[in-house]
């Protein structure tokens, strides 16, 4: 089964304990029956050995163990039958971290460590990233969406500790679902103060038939959504036109619906918003009731609420 973060852990510390500890690491050739009975003895399932075999110890001597292969105290260590290379004490080693555990067949999982200066590096690396981190939890808004996403893809592509990778996705989850929940209330606000700003523009001028605004919504078009989907419901016999600019991708958004009688009177949306498209770019598409546009000229803001109200006045002969 996987190996969990905190066994995982485990496995990092015996290992460096073992590194920090700087042990001589002995090898020896011995008859292969001595060998198999050496207490803790580690070796590999179905492996077939040479006789004699090699034999390697991390910080006791071959020499005493083979005199006294059953001693409980072998078990402390690492001991095993190998014929590769290996450092002359684990000191060499300098470092070990874990970098990935998985599974690479059915039952068979694998660990991925680098040690030496690969270890160091990955060290220096999640420190780094430690400290990008605590930067960007005290970001805000836009800022800290963009940089929440950008980190989140530069950490899976990072050569660090799975451990601290592990503790690292945690932490931006924990930023991410505030910054959710945050975002989801600020839009709720907003959308209601929209309606508030419709509702307190008709109670102060019954009479007018449109209301035209520059909304502070910045990119949450739900909001300006909320207003439109607010006035078809319960401002029938009105027209809105709300825009939106958003300075961080420059771009306006803007949206209107126009009550049936003033359609009959020669009010349409879709030509609304397409008069509208004229001064702020991009497109705009709709029906006779409602429309909708993007344009990208934040400049001509000004210019296009002009347009608009002109626009109606002409329509509505105003």
């Amino acid at each position: 089964k996987g190996v969990t973060n905190d066994e995982l852990a485990h496995v990092e510390l015996i290992s460096n304990e073992f590194i920090n500890n700087n042990k001589i690491v002995y090898s020896k050739d011995v008859p292969l029956a001595v060998a198999k009975a050496i207490h803790g003895l580690r070796a590999v399932f179905g492996e077939v050995y040479p006789d004699p075999v090699r034999v390697v110890s991390i910080g006791y001597d071959v020499n005493d163990i083979v005199q006294d292969v059953s001693n409980p105290k072998w078990g402390d260590t690492s001991i095993e039958f190998c014929g590769g290379t290996h450092v002359a004490k684990t000191g060499d080693i300098k470092g070990f971290v874990i970098l990935e555990e998985s599974g690479i067949a059915k039952g068979i999982r694998r660990i991925v460590a680098v040690t030496g200066e690969e270890a160091q590096q990955a060290i220096k690396i999640a420190d780094e990233f430690r400290i990008k981190i605590d930067k960007i939890s005290k970001l805000q808004g836009a800022e800290l969406d963009s940089a929440l996403k950008q980190v989140s893809k530069e950490l899976d592509a990072s050569d660090i500790s799975s451990l601290k990778k592990s503790e690292y996705r945690e932490t931006l989850n924990e930023l991410r679902k505030a910054f959710n929940d945050s975002d989801r209330a600020r839009k709720a606000a907003q959308t209601k103060e929209v309606i508030d700003i419709i509702n307190n523009y008709f109670e102060k001028n019954p009479n007018s038939p449109y209301i035209i605004k520059l909304l502070d919504v910045g990119s949450n078009t739900k909001a300006i959504a909320g207003g439109i989907s607010h006035c078809k419901t319960n401002l029938k016999d009105k027209a809105a036109y709300l825009f939106s600019v958003d300075e961080t991708s420059s771009r306006v958004a803007h949206s209107c619906i126009v009550g049936k009688h003033l359609v009959n009177k020669g009010l349409k949306a879709a030509d609304w918003a397409k008069a509208v498209s004229e001064s702020v770019g991009g497109k705009s598409g709709g029906k006779d009731d409602a429309a909708q546009g993007s344009g990208t000229n934040v400049n001509e803001i000004d210019n296009a609420l002009k347009v608009a109200e002109q626009f109606a006045k002409l329509q509505l002969s105003l």
